[in-house]
Formats: C-alpha cells, structure tokens, sequence
C-alpha cells in the first residue's frame, strides 16, 4: 500500500499585540492597512528602527522557500491587581484585511 506524502509550505505567523485596561484598542494608519501592508511598509521603511529589516527578510525567503505568511492580531484586556494585572480577555483576530 502506497502513501502520498506532501510537504507543507514553511509558514511564519506576524502578530501585532495590543493590550489596555478599558478595553479599547487604536490602530496607526499603517496597522489599518492590515498585517501585509504593514510589514510591506516596514520593507520601504528607512527609520533606523529598520535598518536591517530587509536583509533579515531576504534572507528569510531565501532559506524558506515557499514561505507563507499569516496575519493576526491579540488584543488583550487587562486590570490592575495588587501586584501586577490580571488578564480579562484575549482576543485572536484576522489581520490579513486592512482593519475598517
């Protein structure tokens, strides 16, 4: 008996995580183009914060080949406790579409 075996695309999940204590969550006008064209402006991006980001992603692709990104955004509710916080709720959302 034969079996069909097929390799998976090498995958790399980009986050952006935001936490707040009233439950509310802003967004940059980049962030709002959603998780590709945010890190696509990182790409074009010359602030010094940057530097080597695109070296690090060529060379990323070049050892991956194939590689599938995903998008998503954690948006994290949090109160204040006596010695630190508590996490309320966690939220995981789709960041591959531009936010409205």
């Amino acid at each position: 008996m034969g079996h069909f075996y097929q390799k998976a695309h090498p995958k790399l999940t980009m986050i952006e995580a935001k936490t707040s204590e009233w439950g509310s969550f802003s967004y940059s006008t980049n962030q709002k183009l959603g998780g590709e064209g945010y890190f696509e402006n990182m790409l074009k991006n010359k602030d010094s914060r940057y530097s080597d980001f695109n070296e690090r992603y060529e060379k990323l692709l070049k050892e991956n080949p194939g590689l599938e990104f995903e998008y998503v955004r954690v948006e994290t509710d949090i109160s204040k406790t006596k010695v630190g916080f508590e996490v309320d709720i966690v939220k995981v959302k789709d960041w591959s579409k531009a936010l409205k």
